[in-house]
Order: C-alpha cells, then sequence, then structure tokens
C-alpha cells in the first residue's frame, strides 16, 4: 500500500463496500422467499459504515477516525451477528447477512490498526 492510502484506511473502506453490498444481498432465504437486507436490519448496519466511511474521509489518519472505524465497525457486525443469531438462524442466513458480518470485522480491524499505529 502507498502512504497515500495508508492499509488502516484501506481495510475500512473495504469493509465498507463489503457492508453495502451486503446489504443489498439476501438477508433471509426460506422457502416462503427471501428477505433483502435493506428490507431487514441492513439499513443500520449501511448506516454506521456510511457513518463511518464518511469520518474515515474527513479526518483521515486521526485516532478519532480509528475509534469511530472500530465502534462503527462492531455496530454493523453486531447487528449482522444478532440477525444471524436471533432471526434468521445459521440455516436460513443469506449470503448478504455473512458478507455483511465480515465487512463490520474489516472495519473493526481497520480502526483498530489505525489505533494501534498511531500515525
Amino acid at each position: 500500500m502507498s502512504d497515500a492510502f495508508p492499509a488502516p484506511e484501506a481495510l475500512t473502506v473495504l469493509g465498507v463496500a463489503a457492508v453495502v453490498v451486503g446489504a443489498l444481498l439476501p438477508w433471509e432465504v426460506t422457502a416462503a422467499g427471501t428477505t433483502v437486507g435493506l428490507g431487514a436490519n441492513g439499513f443500520v448496519a449501511v448506516l454506521a459504515a456510511f457513518a463511518v466511511l464518511a469520518t474515515v474521509a474527513v479526518m483521515r489518519g486521526s485516532a478519532t477516525a480509528g475509534r469511530v472505524a472500530l465502534a462503527g465497525g462492531v455496530v454493523a457486525a453486531l447487528v449482522a451477528g444478532h440477525w444471524i443469531a436471533l432471526v434468521a438462524g445459521l440455516d436460513g442466513a443469506g449470503l448478504g447477512v455473512v458478507v455483511s458480518l465480515l465487512g463490520g470485522v474489516v472495519i473493526a480491524v481497520g480502526g483498530g490498526l489505525r489505533l494501534v499505529r498511531g500515525d
């Protein structure tokens, strides 16, 4: 990675993209049909992801951006994890909720890496 776009920010942007794409995919698949993330709780994960993206863009490289990314990633992952654990279950979880969960984790890792680096 170049100095113009360091690894913490790159991970954060990649995670935000994954959360947004995941919200557009099915979060629950049943015999009755599918539930797309934006029709479920996915909009909350997307809002958290966009808040992280805006903060990272404005405060790039700061500890505040790292804290916001860490918290936003945890929120996005918790929303998706809650959906899997309490709503859809492992059998009914769609691809989108898994992608959003992983995206939230990547956002949190990017935020944590920013805090550890302290650049």
